[in-house]
């Protein structure tokens, strides 16, 4: 009863996924989100990613993200990439 009429108690963590070298675009300097998106489990498919993105679902510590990529330098670990109720942190960067 007291469950019910105070709520569940504290937030669950997010589940964390490492952004790795695999998701990285050609160059280096940025990572492909709808892998990172795929991978970690938010999306069933690259093309579902890319249109949550298209349609400004996604958001990246809060706030809207609108492009498929994101600079290395923009991004850090313990940052939260959402959409709708379902959230991942970043767990790790590998860089190389």
């Amino acid at each position: 009863e007291f469950e019910r009429s105070v709520g569940k108690g504290l937030p669950q963590e997010n589940p964390k996924h490492p952004l790795t070298k695999e998701m990285k675009t050609r160059d280096g300097a940025a990572y492909y989100l709808p892998k990172f998106l795929v991978s970690s489990g938010i999306v069933s498919s690259s093309s579902e990613a890319r249109r949550k993105i298209e349609e400004k679902a996604l958001k990246h510590n809060g706030a809207p993200w609108t492009r498929n990529e994101i600079s290395v330098s923009q991004v850090k670990v313990g940052d939260i990439f959402q959409i709708g109720k379902r959230s991942v942190e970043v767990s790790f960067l590998e860089k190389t």
